[in-house]
């Protein structure tokens, strides 16, 4: 049985700028390694008004990643390499300790496998068994809400 999850941050609070980011990612390390490591391609979405990281995106990634632009945002994707495993998990802050993208798309062989986004305030992770589940809430904060569902595919 696989299991789908959705859980999202409650202790967030707004910049200036009216972004919702989290109090605290501590976090956000342990929760990619485990879907980095069961995933083979990634999507960075970022505002294109964000010139700071697409500046950061653009040097330490223009190698791995392809980027384009659709509307007011801009979207690095490709395969996920070491290097941009590395940077994903070792790099993510700004100096204003927020997130630095909007969201990040993980997929295998073309299916989502977790969505992180609102500056990983809210997350969806795809088709995970129940120890991985498990792992998951250990790393969390205990003031984050989780749903879960069964995957519909399992559901037949």
């Amino acid at each position: 049985m696989s299991i789908n999850i959705h859980f999202e941050v409650n202790t967030i609070e707004y910049t200036v700028l009216d972004e919702r980011i989290s109090y605290d990612y501590s976090y956000w390390k342990p929760l990619m390694s485990v879907f980095l490591s069961a995933s083979d391609e990634i999507q960075i979405h970022c505002w294109s008004s964000d010139q700071d990281v697409l500046d950061e995106l653009y040097t330490e990634l223009s190698t791995e990643l392809t980027f384009r632009a659709e509307h007011n945002m801009s979207i690095f994707s490709g395969k996920l390499t070491k290097q941009v495993k590395k940077y994903i998990i070792t790099d993510y802050l700004t100096p204003s300790k927020r997130l630095k993208w909007f969201s990040v798309f993980l997929s295998k062989h073309g299916h989502s496998t977790f969505n992180a986004e609102h500056y990983g305030t809210e997350f969806i992770g795809y088709k995970i068994d129940t120890s991985t589940l498990e792992e998951i809430k250990k790393i969390l904060p205990k003031e984050i809400s989780v749903n879960t569902w069964v995957s519909e595919d399992d559901q037949n």
